[in-house]
């Protein structure tokens, strides 16, 4: 035994420095000397033998093992800097890529594999270790920074496919620009905007198909809203399809939404069904008695046609087809008879179809009476050509030189008629006696006999027409000349007896006596009147001559005042009569000095000649330009271009009247085609025009005011895209709109206040409830309050609704600021209150210590606790307060700088081999379970009580 220790081996010694004495004559390469190594190294208590063993063995896996085990501090350190050092392929030791890249994923932390990648960056060429490294660093700086400076394409695209986070994308996305991964980080981009979008789009459309929905409670239409209510559940449904993209609680809102509304829509159908049902029954049955009506006109109108235009070759299929209106109107009858209370219909139609009825049954007969009646008719024209050819013979041998025989085909043709007059008494017997059993005749028919008719008694009637006329002409001339005897015109009247004596001798007998009383009055008087003729001319004509001569030099200051004297000295002389000597003296003397007068009148004449013609010419210009017109042009082009054409042709100048008839034909016919199609445009102009004045009228009495500003305002929108609807429509139209459009906002305007009465009284209740939060202590009673506000402010229009958010945001932010000041003094006291704690724990009073309820109330139980009882730390209250002052970033005296660089480095040491953050508040509570406080640590006292009072938040 004793032997044994005297010769015990160097390793064992007892004194550490034999041992590493010892350890510089083991060998790694053999097997004991090995074994001996790995003890010494893991498990010998000196820190020296331990680094000695390890650098003996020479091994990575060893050192690294030791980082993660080692007990003591210094070993640990320094077997953390080994396994840097090899890593970095700064130190002796050397291990392999593929040793490295296991270590790496296996066993290094976070903060040491980003030291390494960084400094080889080579690791990032194998793309699923890279992946590996950078999953395992977890950091949004190194992994930018590895994207940006250090990765492949290849591993660019392999980390685009590891962000989910928006903000880095973006931040890629600006630092990319240039490079070709730029698009698809972009894509990226886009993509993920995309799908945070889609939730928040989905959901609107889902509100909105539920507004839609919940908008059918304003309608009254039963079958309106079942079938929008339909297409709404299926949008509904389709859109619910995609709803596992939304949130629980989206969810949840939107399905309870959709079951309130659906209810609230069964309920309200529920009772305005019968309503509308009794409504829609009276619809129907005033349908049908439009129906009636319109089929009654049409079976009349389709029973008049067969009798009045088809009633003489009307077929079987003809028959069938009005028949079958008549058919038509007694099945529509007897659906109307027993429904319909309108009494008077049901009898008119009553007694319209019994009368249809009864004459679709004798049509037949009656066809059979038409046909017959057509043959009489045919006759009676066949017998009228005969006429016609007899007379157009006798007036072309009239012309013939051979009077003879002439005559004898006059009396050959008297003979004749009465012939023709025997043959049309019968005809007209016959006719007479069918049309007696016909209805009716038809116009056709009756036309064709009334000029059968005509033209067989033409040649009487024209005979007896032309005696007629020749006796008017004579009464008239025979009264003209009395008129013109008693105006003192006998020259004019004389003139006129000789024409009146030749019509009278060229009459028949019979005119000749019934004017003979009054020509052989006025010729008795023409008679006297050219005795007195010569006696009366004498002194008169050489006064009228010399009246001529003064017009004549007199300047002329009206053309028709001119021409009226004229025409009076005129007739003057010619009512003296004539001589010889006037012929020769004073007719010439008179006629000179008329024609002198008549000049400026001729002149005047000549250039109103000129302007005619001009102005002539100026209208064969405009109809030319009317013919030339383009229609193929717009119509509001075609019709600017007729406007400035009419307007051109009404201020045209005046032409003679017979040039003036011809150019008025020539330019109707050449502006026509442009006036037919500018009124075909105004009139489909004003059917649309029509359509938008209905359509605004209904919107303006319509119920339900949902949307009808837009509808107006594109009703609007639609007017001023249509053209003129003529002159006599257009003003019109416009009154009748605008009064429409002027209603239907009116309308509005009264419901927009109403509804704005009703925001403003919301708004005011809403503002009282933030004032009752406001004087609230409950949190919970404030957060339901404001909770309840912003639901009901969503229902308010925007500006209300952002009036409220920014009270809610005052009352909020108000709220927050004393939380914090509430907070701070709380930190404050509860930091007092520590230092007072700490300060009696120095003193020694730990009865006044217990005894401190405030102390402990404000502290709490787990304080309290450290304080009652002590249960030690792994280091000395001088360490911890070092380690709280650099934790805190606060000074640290001179004479402890050396201990703060070393408290820096066990920490930084252990941030970056294990990922470890040191805990402040851990540090503290080290410091207090140490237990009792000496009176030497009077000072650390102090100092921790200055870091407490820096950061009261740690003691939470």
């Amino acid at each position: 035994m004793i032997f044994s220790r005297l010769f015990a081996p160097s390793h064992t010694s007892q004194n550490p420095e034999k041992r590493r004495e010892a350890i510089k004559n083991l060998s790694p390469e053999k097997p004991t000397d090995k074994t001996l190594l790995h003890e010494l190294a893991f498990n010998d208590e000196n820190a020296d033998v331990s680094l000695d063993a390890l650098n003996k063995l020479g091994s990575f896996v060893l050192w690294q093992k030791m980082s993660q085990i080692a007990k003591h501090e210094r070993v640990q350190r320094t077997a953390n800097k080994v396994v840097l050092a090899c890593l970095m392929g700064e130190g002796e030791i050397t291990i392999s890529r593929a040793e490295k890249a296991a270590f790496l994923k296996e066993s290094a932390s976070g903060d040491l594999v980003q030291q390494v990648v960084l400094a080889d960056p080579e690791l990032l060429h194998d793309i699923s270790l890279a992946k590996v490294l950078i999953e395992k660093v977890a950091k949004p700086a190194f992994f930018q920074n590895v994207f940006l400076h250090y990765a492949s394409g290849e591993l660019q695209a392999v980390m685009l496919s590891m962000i989910d986070d928006l903000s880095l994308l973006q931040k890629l996305e600006k630092k990319t620009k240039g490079q070709a991964i730029h698009s698809e980080v972009q894509a990226r981009v886009n993509a993920h905007k995309e799908a945070s979008e889609k939730p928040k789009r989905l959901l609107r459309e889902i509100t909105l198909c539920l507004s839609k929905y919940n908008a059918l409670l304003d309608k009254s239409d039963v079958e309106d809203i079942e079938d929008k209510q339909a297409t709404l559940e299926g949008d509904y449904k389709a859109l619910l399809r995609e709803a596992s993209i939304l949130s629980e609680q989206d969810k949840d809102e939107v399905e309870q939404k959709y079951l309130r509304i659906s209810q609230s829509l069964e309920r309200y159908l529920a009772r305005l069904r019968p309503e509308w049902e009794a409504k829609q029954a009276k619809a129907h049955i005033e349908k049908l008695e439009a129906l009636c009506n319109e089929q009654r006109k049409h079976a009349i109108q389709q029973v008049d046609w067969l009798y009045y235009e088809r009633l003489c070759d009307a077929t079987i299929a003809d028959v069938a087809v009005v028949n079958e209106s008549v058919r038509a109107l007694e099945a529509t009858f007897e659906h109307l008879e027993n429904t319909s209370a309108n009494s008077s219909l049901v009898d008119k139609t009553t007694q319209t179809l019994s009368q249809l009825n009864e004459k679709i049954t004798a049509f037949s007969m009656q066809q059979q009476y038409a046909q017959k009646l057509l043959v009489v008719i045919a006759d009676a024209e066949s017998l009228a050509d005969t006429v016609t050819a007899a007379t157009d013979t006798l007036k072309s041998d009239s012309a013939e030189s051979q009077v003879e025989s002439v005559e004898e085909k006059a009396d050959s043709q008297s003979n004749n008629v009465v012939d023709v007059k025997v043959e049309f008494n019968a005809l007209n017997e016959k006719f007479d006696g069918l049309k007696a059993q016909l209805s009716s005749i038809p116009k056709g028919l009756m036309s064709r006999w009334k000029k059968a008719s005509a033209r067989i008694n033409k040649q009487h009637v024209q005979e007896k027409a032309n005696i007629d006329a020749k006796l008017r002409q004579c009464r008239k001339q025979l009264s003209v000349i009395e008129s013109l005897i008693e105006q003192g015109r006998y020259r004019a009247a004389m003139a006129k007896f000789e024409k009146v004596r030749e019509l009278v001798s060229s009459s028949d007998e019979g005119t000749q006596k019934a004017v003979a009383k009054r020509f052989e009055g006025v010729a008795e008087e023409i008679s006297r009147l050219e005795g007195w003729q010569s006696y009366i001319a004498g002194p008169r004509k050489p006064a009228l001559l010399e009246e001529a001569k003064r017009l004549a030099l007199t300047p002329m200051e009206d053309v028709k005042s001119r021409t009226e004297s004229i025409r009076y000295l005129r007739q003057q002389w010619l009512s003296l009569g004539s001589s010889a000597e006037d012929k020769d003296t004073l007719q010439v003397a008179f006629d000179d000095a008329l024609e002198q007068a008549f000049q400026p009148c001729r002149d005047y004449y000549a250039d109103m000649d000129a302007k005619r013609e001009e102005a002539k010419l100026v209208r064969e210009a405009i109809v030319a330009d009317a013919q030339s017109i383009d229609l193929s042009q717009p119509e509001a082009t075609v019709v600017k271009v007729v406007d400035r054409l009419s307007k051109a042709w009404h201020q045209a100048g005046q032409v003679d009247k017979k040039d003036y008839e011809s150019l008025k034909r020539a330019w109707k016919t050449a502006i026509a085609p442009a006036q037919d199609k500018i009124h075909a445009w105004n009139m489909a102009n004003k059917e649309q025009k029509q359509a938008l004045v209905a359509e605004a009228e209904q919107l303006a009495g319509a119920e339900a005011l949902a949307g009808a500003s837009e509808k107006a305002q594109q009703l609007q929108a639609q007017w001023k895209t249509i053209g003129h609807a003529g002159k006599r429509d257009e003003s019109r139209l416009w009154k009748s709109f605008k009064q429409a459009n002027d209603t239907l906002f009116e309308r509005l305007k009264a419901q927009r206040k109403a509804q704005s009465n009703e925001f403003d009284a919301q708004f005011s209740q809403l503002m009282d409830s933030l004032s009752t939060a406001d004087e609230a202590a409950n949190e919970s009673e404030v957060n339901d309050i404001i909770a309840r506000v912003e639901e009901a402010a969503a229902g308010l229009p925007h500006g209300l609704n952002a009036k409220l958010q920014k009270r809610i945001a005052t009352l909020t932010a108000s709220r927050d600021k004393a939380k914090i000041a509430h907070k701070k003094a709380q930190q404050d006291a509860r930091a007092t209150a520590f230092a007072e704690q700490l300060r009696c724990k120095l003193e020694g009073a730990d009865e006044a210590l217990k005894n401190s309820e405030s102390h402990a109330a404000l502290l709490g139980k787990r304080w309290t606790n450290l304080f009652s009882h002590a249960s030690g730390a792994s280091h000395s209250r001088h360490w911890l307060t070092v380690a709280l002052e650099a934790v805190a970033e606060m000074p640290t005296p001179e004479a402890d700088a050396n201990l703060r660089t070393d408290v820096q480095l066990t920490m930084m040491t252990a941030k970056l081999e294990h990922g470890e953050q040191v805990d402040p508040v851990q540090l503290l509570e080290d410091w207090v379970a140490i237990g009792d406080i000496t009176a030497d640590e009077g000072a650390l006292v102090e100092r921790v009580i200055a870091v407490v009072n820096a950061r009261p938040e740690w003691l939470g």
